[in-house]
């Protein structure tokens, strides 16, 4: 799972920031728009051939209306995209929690059955899924696996900080990173005073 949110979470992030910056856009001409027609007086029926700044007010307007609704098309295609990556997201997720292996192959033949519909992200995560499908649901079969990881990485889960602990799952790489941290507060602490006398 963590393999698949590596690269997903920054897609959708960024669509998500995408909606936001089209909305945000959106605002800004909805507001223009207002402007515009606060600085015509209403008036029935199209204006005159002659009348040039209504002709030219209502052409602007026109074209702000066109860009937002070209705004909202793209802001409905990315939920749209956000809302299949997450429910695929949630299939795959029900593939690791479920219960049975027969229940677990199930969601997983539901998803590489139709691979080549699948977005690319997905796609690439059940094919090098499907090169190692019977190690990684093994633990369905043989009750004394725990579906977790290995107990270390359980304990740096609890102790160490999410940054870290997404690198260092070892008791060999903690103790390199402590060693690190030695070294770099010798470097800032003693060094310098060294250089001093």
């Amino acid at each position: 799972m963590q393999n698949l949110m590596t690269k997903l979470n920054p897609y959708i992030n960024k669509k998500e920031r995408s909606i936001e910056s089209l909305t945000e856009t959106n605002k800004k001409k909805e507001a223009k728009i207002e402007e515009l027609k606060s600085k015509m007086p209403s008036t029935r029926g199209r204006p005159r051939k002659s009348d040039t700044k209504t002709i030219k007010n209502i052409e602007k307007r026109k074209k702000l209306k066109r860009e937002i609704d070209k705004n909202k098309e793209k802001i409905r295609l990315y939920k749209a995209q956000i809302k299949e990556l997450v429910d695929y997201k949630n299939t795959i997720k029900k593939i690791f929690r479920a219960k049975t292996l027969k229940t677990a192959m199930k969601y997983y033949h539901e998803l590489y059955d139709k691979i080549e519909e699948l977005p690319l992200i997905i796609q690439d995560f059940i094919k090098k899924l499907s090169k190692k499908i019977d190690k990684v649901l093994y633990f369905l079969k043989d009750k004394k696996i725990p579906k977790t990881n290995n107990l270390v990485e359980l304990l740096f889960k609890v102790t160490f900080p999410s940054k870290i602990k997404r690198i260092y799952r070892t008791y060999a790489g903690a103790i390199t990173q402590i060693k690190l941290d030695d070294l770099k507060w010798i470097e800032r602490n003693v060094i310098p005073k060294a250089g001093e006398k």
